[in-house]
């Protein structure tokens, strides 16, 4: 554990642990733990004097409840929709100093997570069925207050993004990636608003319905050779087949 230095003077965030404490019910280190982010008092020494207390080895071995204390705090923080400096530096201390590495939410509190990231997506895709400047930091600010890979945040991103479309958003204002999938017998409804049928048809036929760099007839999908999001249109030209693999490694790749 390493020394850490909370903002000091963020009434905030002794409000928001102050709420904490009186609503929600955890374990008495856990509780000893919020008490002392509370009071300001969040030390190396007080910390390893509460794992003697409490007879517990290591902190690893809460950090699955050291999440949820966590997950409390983000529900505080995320209530107006913003996530400010303070806020967002106080939640990074807190995991460095808790020792919660990249993944971590993702592995053990998913579906927390999910529950979380589809409120707040759903409120800035419902607005206006587009996405400015401010929301799209926003989003960055969600994906990195849960450590999310680019992949993890798309595939939680997946469900608001398709439901904009079908309330007739466009594709290029929404500031994402949404994976278009084929079939032999039939498009979806959201390929085809973005796609024409007769372009679908004509890179179908060119690329002899298989993927062009590996060849493969299985979990094809139409991809854009240079992404949307960097000026890339929908066009015969600029729209080939990849499977599901060759897409993915792509979109890796250029962060399509």
């Amino acid at each position: 554990m390493e020394e850490i230095v909370l903002i000091k003077d963020d009434l905030e965030l002794n409000e928001a642990f102050e709420l904490i404490l009186s609503k929600e019910n955890y374990s008495d280190i856990i509780t000893d733990i919020a008490e002392l982010i509370y009071n300001k008092q969040l030390e190396k020494t007080k910390i390893e004097e509460l794992l003697r207390e409490h007879d517990i080895e290591r902190l690893e071995d809460i950090k699955e409840e050291i999440l949820d204390l966590l997950i409390a705090y983000i529900n505080i923080v995320l209530n107006d929709h913003k996530i400010s400096e303070k806020e967002a530096t106080n939640l990074k201390i807190l995991k460095r100093f808790f020792k919660i590495k990249e993944g971590d939410f993702y592995k053990y509190r998913y579906k927390e997570v999910e529950e979380i990231l589809q409120r707040q997506l759903e409120i800035i895709y419902r607005n206006d069925n587009k996405i400015d400047t401010v929301e799209a930091i926003f989003k960055v600010g969600l994906q990195e207050i849960f450590d999310l890979s680019y992949d993890q945040f798309l595939d939680f991103n997946k469900n608001e993004v398709k439901d904009a479309l079908d309330r007739g958003a466009n594709l290029r204002e929404l500031d994402t990636v949404y994976k278009l999938p084929f079939t032999t017998e039939n498009f979806s409804d959201i390929a085809k608003r973005s796609i024409q049928k007769d372009v679908m048809n004509l890179v179908r036929k060119r690329d002899s319905g298989k993927c062009v760099e590996c060849g493969s007839y299985e979990k094809i999908e139409f991809n854009h050779i240079v992404p949307l999001s960097n000026g890339g249109t929908n066009t015969y030209r600029n729209v080939q087949l990849l499977c599901e693999e060759c897409n993915r490694k792509k979109n890796n790749q250029v962060g399509e």
